[in-house]
């Protein structure tokens, strides 16, 4: 006697799933007329295959799902079929953002969550060759992490220089580690000088994603801000040791120097007090010396002289220090045509 077949088999749902907790559906990305659902963790988005393999050739091969035998799909929710990746949520939903309303949506986000919207669009960017959403998420990054020295001079100039400002906004170790996957290795020697400002126990330890993924910076990439912050002190203790002080013996000649030199000295001992407490910004100190004396002579605290003499001084680092990042950061293997603050 023949046995009865054995009822066909139902496909898989989220509802009879046993090996995973039943995925979380995103409101803004869960449309009605949707005809694909992508699971990224436990957050599942519906959207439209063709929106999505329109614009890049990997989404479309992942979409493309085989059928078994008996015509229905291993995985589905409400009757579309289900791809996972292994993308955080966050990520992707940054992308289908950027896919569904446009490259514009950059604009729309927060000032401080801007950064970490802009290496995620990178790095989804890279991952699935979307070439248009790489490039723009890229062309915002390099308004910090650039190989330009008029970019980096205005980014020191306009703002983002205090140790609070970098925590919140600016996540190089997660783009250090971007541009590593993604072969910018131009863009490697400011990234790794700005993780050099890091607090130490995130250097060391790394720093959460906006997604909660760690970061942390690869051994040798370690080593090298490791090694580039103690030269960073040495630079700035050699700057304000020097004697560029403005003498009255040294042109340019100064006038008034017991008035100067109390300046001086005062600005010098503040600027040296403890200086292994933090980690010393070299780009922000001449800077702020260039402003300082500035400021100084505007109230009457120091003469013109020695105020263009500390604002000379100070912009011989800043552009020595650019033209020798590459190096200070032992990167000169990897770095091609580092261009010089001073164009020939």
């Amino acid at each position: 006697m023949t046995s009865p077949s054995p009822p066909a088999k139902r496909p898989r749902t989220v509802d009879t799933s046993d090996e995973d907790t039943e995925p979380q559906r995103d409101e803004s990305f869960w449309f009605e007329d949707g005809n694909i659902v992508v699971i990224a963790q436990q957050t599942a988005f519906r959207v439209h295959r063709g929106v999505l393999s329109r614009h890049s050739e990997t989404f479309s091969g992942l979409f493309t799902l085989p059928r078994p035998a008996g015509g229905a799909y291993e995985e589905v929710i409400d009757t579309c079929p289900v791809v996972r990746v292994t993308d955080s949520p966050h990520d992707f939903k940054h992308l289908l953002h950027a896919l569904y309303d446009g490259l514009g949506y950059m604009e729309s986000v927060a000032e401080v969550e801007k950064y970490s919207m802009c290496a995620s669009l990178a790095r989804l960017g890279h991952k699935y060759e979307l070439s248009s959403v790489f490039s723009a998420a890229m062309q915002r990054l390099r308004v910090i992490y650039t190989d330009d020295y008029e970019v980096w001079r205005t980014f020191w100039t306009t703002g983002g220089r205090s140790a609070k400002s970098l925590r919140n906004l600016y996540i190089p170790i997660e783009v250090a580690n971007l541009f590593r996957t993604t072969e910018q290795r131009n863009l490697l020697p400011t990234v790794l000088f700005l993780c050099c400002l890091l607090p130490i126990t995130d250097l060391l330890d790394g720093v959460r994603r906006a997604d909660g993924t760690l970061e942390q910076l690869s051994r040798e990439d370690l080593r090298r801000c490791l090694e580039a912050r103690d030269t960073y002190h040495l630079k700035l203790a050699h700057f304000w040791a020097q004697p560029w002080r403005g003498q009255p013996n040294s042109p340019p000649r100064c006038i008034e120097w017991d008035r100067c030199a109390r300046f001086i000295d005062t600005t010098r001992s503040f600027a040296l007090d403890k200086p292994l407490r933090a980690p010393r910004n070299v780009f922000a100190a001449t800077m702020t010396s260039d402003l300082l004396a500035k400021d100084a002579r505007h109230a009457a605290r120091i003469c013109e002289a020695c105020a263009d003499r500390i604002a000379d001084e100070a912009r011989k680092l800043f552009e020595a220090q650019w033209d020798a990042l590459p190096e200070t950061m032992d990167l000169t293997d990897v770095v091609i045509d580092w261009r010089s603050a001073v164009s020939p």
